[in-house]
């Protein structure tokens, strides 16, 4: 009875809510709702570069790079430091490491500890949604998946920091889609292994047959077949672009309104964060609701939903699957093969919540099984109710993880 309930509200939410939101894209003005990664960090004093990162098919990213603390340091040193990349979840960006209360934003811990820090913006976020010759008012700028995001923008990102930095190896954390992104590239470009120190992997998703999540329940069956029905749907949700959960100014000062009081930030706002990722009360910070709701979503494609909504239904961690017409010029054969996880050999430190119903203990197991190339260390937070999103906005965030993880690095890096 109570999926059923949960099934009708989010049916409810997308039919009334998410469909008409579509309608309603404008360009982004920061400034009339939020700040942007630059302003948070300059709000927080550390020091931050804007960068843009050209891939080879195009696409243009922004990139966030924090070169030093703000920390008992009366200049910044010259000394090269060992680089960290940050990369976040489906339909975030940069900013969503920084959105939790002073002391506990992972990117400025890890200024403080020693790192250049490197903060990444998947295309088609508010920060990547530039193109050598392609308009994101046009569905083909949107004719991607996470799957372009590993094959083009992490590793053109890792070359340009190396570039940059003179550095011979990066150290990778990715949180949620960020984990999906690296397990892609380490696998079927296994020469990126040589380029990673250690890759931190918070709440990894690839095999998700056992999620738990009443959104993919709801959603994934809906991209059973790839071709025009999918097709059909996705133009249902995105009006035609392909573009999904853009970042909306007028939804967005709605909820930063609307969850201003407490109890509506404690007990409406935070619902379809828990629906979603898992219900803990005990790790909500509901004083930073506001700034959970001015930086998300932050914008993406719908075929990025659409490959999650795959791994779902066929309980594979595979490419694209594009239909047997294209599977076939694609990738000579019917359907999209697997992601070949026995490639990745580079350090993997996988840290995953027991309340995370995104990435389930059950999936979590195929996807360690499959890594049998890799000398992988399994982390389980010991608290049982912390979930998906815990690991960037819970209370304890420093406890079970931004410390764990300041210590990971420093066992792989000189520092």
């Amino acid at each position: 009875m109570e999926s059923l309930v949960m099934v009708i509200w989010l049916t409810l939410t997308f039919t009334l809510f998410v469909i008409p939101l579509q309608s309603y894209k404008t360009p982004v003005n920061p400034h009339l709702y939020n700040k942007t990664t630059p302003e948070m960090a300059a709000r927080d004093g550390y020091p931050m570069e804007t960068h843009y990162v050209t891939t080879s098919d195009g696409y243009i990213l922004g990139v966030f790079r924090i070169p030093y603390t703000n920390v008992s340091a009366p200049a910044p040193s010259t000394k090269p430091k060992p680089v960290v990349i940050l990369h976040h979840g489906i339909a975030a960006s940069s900013s969503i490491f920084l959105v939790n209360s002073p002391g506990k934003r992972l990117p400025y811990l890890l200024a403080d500890a020693g790192y250049d820090v490197w903060l990444a913006n998947g295309r088609g976020n508010m920060y990547s949604r530039n193109h050598t010759h392609l308009s994101p008012e046009e569905k083909p700028f949107w004719q991607f998946s996470c799957q372009e995001m590993a094959l083009f923008d992490l590793p053109a990102l890792t070359d340009y920091a190396l570039d940059k930095t003179g550095q011979k190896k990066v150290s990778f954390i990715g949180q949620s889609m960020g984990t999906t992104i690296y397990f892609m590239l380490a696998s079927i470009n296994p020469s990126y292994n040589e380029k990673i120190n250690v890759a931190i992997a918070l709440a990894p998703i690839a095999f998700s047959a056992h999620m738990k999540s009443p959104p993919a329940a709801l959603l994934s069956p809906l991209v059973v077949e790839p071709g025009p029905p999918t097709e059909a749907i996705s133009d249902l949700f995105t009006h035609g672009t392909g573009e999904f959960f853009p970042s909306v100014i007028w939804e967005q000062k709605l909820m930063i309104v609307a969850c201003a009081p407490y109890v509506f930030a404690y007990a409406f706002c935070s619902l379809p964060v828990f629906v979603t990722f898992g219900f803990d009360y005990s790790q909500l910070n509901a004083s930073i609701s506001n700034d959970i709701w001015g930086h998300y979503p932050q914008g993406s494609s719908v075929n990025v939903f659409v490959h999650f909504g795959q791994f779902v239904n066929s309980g594979r961690f595979c490419m694209y699957d594009h239909g047997i017409v294209k599977n076939r010029k694609i990738y000579n054969s019917d359907s999209p093969p697997d992601f070949p996880l026995e490639n990745i050999s580079a350090p993997l430190v996988i840290m995953a919540g027991p309340n995370d119903i995104l990435a389930t203990p059950k999936d979590l197991e195929s996807l360690r099984s499959k890594l049998t190339g890799v000398d992988e260390t399994f982390i389980y937070v010991d608290y049982p109710e912390f979930n998906h999103m815990d690991f960037l906005l819970g209370i304890d965030a420093n406890k079970y993880v931004n410390y764990p993880i300041i210590k990971i690095l420093n066992e792989h890096n000189e520092i």
